[in-house]
């Protein structure tokens, strides 16, 4: 199992912090991995990256050149972002809920990608996430669990 994320980056090209732009990005290109779960969206929902979420599409690795090269086989999920508790002038909650989950499940769907759904069993959680925008340990265990039950349906052999 590798972590190549990156707290912060944005899934957009044209955003703030690009993943596209660091080591991990790399890593994960090269790592010949068999499953994938991207968790990218949620920074992009920041007021200086909203302008940009049209082209979320961009950058996903099924579009990529280098994943089919580096990746062949790769099973791919793309995580709904979790839900923001900040403020509208940080990441935008609504933001995230009718910009960015579409544009997600969107380019899942034109991948061939399955999905985690993060974002809907969080929706009423605000209590895990102590700084608006993380979840904390509770909400981690979470998320592992709804990730580990998704891959099962697919990877019956994962033990």
């Amino acid at each position: 199992m590798l972590n190549c994320g990156v707290n912060g980056r944005t899934l957009l090209a044209k955003g703030d912090l690009p993943y596209i732009k660091t080591g991990e990005y790399r890593n994960a290109l090269n790592s010949h991995a068999q499953i994938a779960i991207i968790a990218l969206g949620t920074n992009d929902a920041k007021p200086q990256n909203r302008k940009s979420c049209p082209s979320l599409s961009r950058i996903m690795p099924p579009s990529s050149p280098n994943c089919g090269k580096n990746m062949p086989g790769i099973q791919i999920y793309c995580a709904i972002p979790l839900p923001s508790w900040q403020s509208s002038s940080q990441i935008d909650k609504e933001t995230v809920e009718t910009k960015i989950i579409p544009l997600v499940k969107q380019v899942a769907r034109d991948n061939k990608c399955e999905t985690i759904d993060f974002f809907s069993p969080f929706q009423n959680k605000p209590e895990l996430f102590p700084d608006g925008v993380h979840p904390n340990a509770d909400g981690q265990v979470i998320m592992a669990d709804i990730a580990f039950r998704e891959l099962l349906k697919k990877q019956p052999l994962i033990q």
